[in-house]
């Protein structure tokens, strides 16, 4: 948007909110950039958004907890500004604590944002020592509950060189006639600087911050950078448009600020916000939880067994599982057991625990895979003969009870040479068969396990 006074600071600037890093877990990095020509007459989002705001020490006496009994949903905080070159690096927010607790009281799910610098003009600053000192203030608040990625906020003035002014555009802090001389160079410094910041951010606090911008500094001063379409956008665009201009590099968008400084007679205080999807979705970028093991499973990898899950210590979450099978999720097997049926031979096992709880964003982790399912072993005991060993009468073989599900097959055998075509349940007692001993073979088979065959004792012979 157009800037003419570089010197202009404070109120008339806009927030560019970039949170840094595609890996970084929940701190997010806000850029700032100068303020829309008109902040006023604005549209507004769907009233199927969640809504909610951000304050600052502009806003010293926000009433917070009226803005949650109205409604609003989430709030975002200035928590300080690292835009000194020289020591101390960073300086608090006035209201940032009482900003912050008073949110957390009124129920508000909470994001920090701070004002960062790039340089003086003449001298880049430190992106990692200024990622430092921000983690530095807000990482402890990052394991509370309810907690958004933070935000970084790099403001467009005579400290960060990185404003658009309405006869040459400034994007990044080196000399005066270097800015746009060699824009392309500048450009890619500041993708440079920012992948610094976001780097150092996910070192130290392990959570993805999200990018807040608008789209004409965004698309002019990096370049329309693709390099941070990882991280989650929150766009700023207080036009009357019902959705906002997305800046190069991303499809969609987090949150969108839609409109500055409403007035507390028609909005909550602060900016106006909305959050672009549900309430559950908005739960997965809160706070992680803060123990989510890898389980592990017990157990013989064997059809007819048994395997266990033992989720390990996830605190007070809740947990639910979910068993696999050669990475196919397995319909109905949701316990912490699973019985090895014949269908899993030769599949590999692992189990996924779910853990949720108020206030955090839920955790999933799997277990290692066990090694391919081996054949069961069927249940089978030794047969016996009824009947009465004289030619003319019909023996049965009693097979006894072996697994469920098993199909059988007979071998009839006189003083153990297999009697031809003896091949049922029964055998007739022939004349050719006098004097001979009588046993049989029962041949158990069924998918999943290995085949057994168990034979009778033998007989005295036959009368």
């Amino acid at each position: 948007m157009p800037f003419d006074d570089p010197d202009v600071e404070g109120k008339t600037m806009r927030r560019i909110a970039l949170t840094v890093a595609a890996a970084l877990t929940g701190l997010a990095v806000v850029f700032a950039t100068a303020a829309p020509a008109s902040a006023t007459d604005t549209g507004a989002p769907d009233s199927g958004y969640l809504q909610g705001f951000d304050v600052s020490n502009f806003q010293p006496s926000a009433d917070i907890a009226g803005a949650a009994e109205d409604g609003a949903k989430f709030v975002f905080v200035k928590s300080g500004d690292t835009m000194s070159l020289n020591d101390p690096a960073y300086t608090p927010s006035s209201d940032f604590d009482e900003q912050w607790e008073e949110a957390g009281e009124a129920g508000l799910i909470r994001g920090a944002y701070v004002v960062a610098g790039m340089g003086d003009g003449s001298k880049a600053s430190d992106p990692r020592a200024e990622a430092d000192a921000f983690a530095d203030h807000v990482g402890e608040l990052l394991s509370e509950p309810n907690v958004l990625p933070p935000v970084v906020d790099l403001e467009a003035g005579k400290t960060t060189h990185c404003w658009m002014s309405s006869d040459e555009t400034h994007c990044w802090m080196s000399s005066d006639e270097d800015w746009v001389k060699d824009l392309s160079a500048n450009r890619a410094r500041m993708v440079t600087w920012l992948q610094a910041f976001s780097a150092e951010v996910k070192a130290q606090t392990g959570r993805t911050p999200i990018i807040y911008t608008n789209s004409d500094w965004w698309n002019y001063c990096t370049g329309g950078s693709t390099a941070f379409a990882a991280n989650r956008l929150w766009i700023a665009d207080w036009s009357s448009a019902t959705a906002p201009t997305l800046p190069k590099g991303w499809s969609s968008y987090a949150f969108w600020q839609w409109r500055e400084d409403a007035d507390s007679s028609d909005g909550f205080p602060g900016d106006q916000d909305v959050f672009h999807g549900t309430a559950a979705s908005l739960q997965t970028l809160l706070t992680p939880l803060p123990k989510k093991p890898k389980p592990t499973v017990t157990g013989t990898v064997k059809v007819g067994n048994t395997l266990t899950a033992h989720a390990g210590d996830w605190g007070s979450a809740q947990l639910r599982y979910q068993w696999y099978a050669s990475s196919k999720a397995i319909s109905g097997a949701t316990s912490s057991t699973l019985p090895l049926s014949a269908g899993l031979y030769g599949k590999t096992i692992t189990v996924h625990v779910i853990g949720s709880e108020a206030g955090y964003a839920g955790a999933e982790t799997g277990s290692t895979a066990t090694a391919r399912v081996a054949a069961g072993t069927l249940k089978s005991v030794t047969p016996t003969i009824s009947g009465t060993l004289a030619v003319g009468h019909t023996l049965t073989a009693v097979r006894g009870t072996w697994t469920s599900g098993t199909t059988y097959s007979y071998q009839w055998y006189a003083s153990s040479t297999a009697i031809k075509g003896a091949t049922g349940k029964t055998l007739k007692l022939t004349s050719a068969l006098r004097g001979k001993t009588i046993t049989v073979h029962v041949t158990g088979r069924k998918t999943g396990y290995v085949t057994a065959v168990r034979g009778s004792a033998r007989s005295a012979p036959v009368r």
